[in-house]
Order: structure tokens, then C-alpha cells, then sequence
């Protein structure tokens, strides 16, 4: 499904693997993949929201589609890249 980064357009094969079915992007930091679970999107991206404002330099793209037994889920929004926490969902 994800030929290139949904942040930037960078071509897939130029991104790291971290693994698991995820793809970093070194020119914008996006998280993007597809899962076997929600639990695994979990890993790098909680799913819990900042308690505290965070600076926009530490915003990173995430872009997962999650699959299990009971389908398909798409988590994407904006994430805080030092503690894995979302900043803003869609």
C-alpha cells in the first residue's frame, strides 16, 4: 500500500526498516507502515494524546494501517518524536 512516505513522497525503498511491517523516512521523520495489529502501531506511537503543548519542530507524520481479525484501521495523524505521543489525530 505505501509506495513512498505519506509525509514527504520519498520513495519507500529510500526509507529505513524498522521492522515489523515500518518504514522511517530520513528527510521528515515519518512513521508509516502496515501492521499486524494495533498493538504493534502501538510500539511507536502510543496511543495516547500529550499532556502538554509541544513545539511544532518535534511534530513527526505517522501514517499505519492496522490489521487483525476484526479488520482494518487506519491510524495517521501528528506525533511528538521524544516521547511517542500523538499531538493532533487526521
Amino acid at each position: 500500500m505505501y509506495r513512498c512516505c505519506p509525509g514527504c513522497n520519498l520513495s519507500r525503498e529510500g526509507c529505513l526498516s524498522l521492522g515489523r511491517g515500518i518504514h522511517c523516512c530520513p528527510l521528515c521523520g515519518a512513521l508509516f507502515g502496515e501492521c499486524v495489529s494495533l498493538a504493534v502501531s502501538y510500539e511507536y506511537v502510543k496511543p495516547r494524546f500529550a499532556s502538554e503543548d509541544v513545539p511544532p519542530q518535534r511534530w513527526r507524520y505517522y501514517d499505519f494501517t492496522c490489521h487483525s481479525g476484526v479488520g482494518t484501521v487506519r491510524r495517521h495523524g501528528w506525533f511528538d518524536r521524544d516521547t511517542g505521543l500523538i499531538v493532533q489525530v487526521g
